[in-house]
């Protein structure tokens, strides 16, 4: 099951978490975004440690919300601090 969204494999097939740097960034960005559904998940320990799976999509889509967020955080600071 992916550990994103909670899917069995499918066509592409599930990827397993093998470093701490995949870990580090999703935790991250599961921090910043406030998903208390994976904080949850994570709480167990690492990705490395649970062998998390994933699809390669899924993992994606949490870096693209994440760099959105902190786009939006940054255009929002700029409109808000510099008159």
């Amino acid at each position: 099951m992916c550990i994103f969204c909670d899917n069995p494999a499918c066509s592409v097939g599930l990827h397993k978490a093998s470093t701490f740097v995949v870990d580090f960034k999703v935790r991250t960005f599961v921090t910043e975004l406030c998903d208390t559904k994976l904080v949850a998940k994570l709480a167990c320990g690492d990705m490395v440690a649970i062998d998390a799976q994933y699809h390669a999509k899924c993992l994606a889509k949490l870096y693209k919300r994440a760099q959105l967020s902190r786009k939006g955080q940054i255009f929002f600071q700029k409109k808000c601090y510099t008159t």
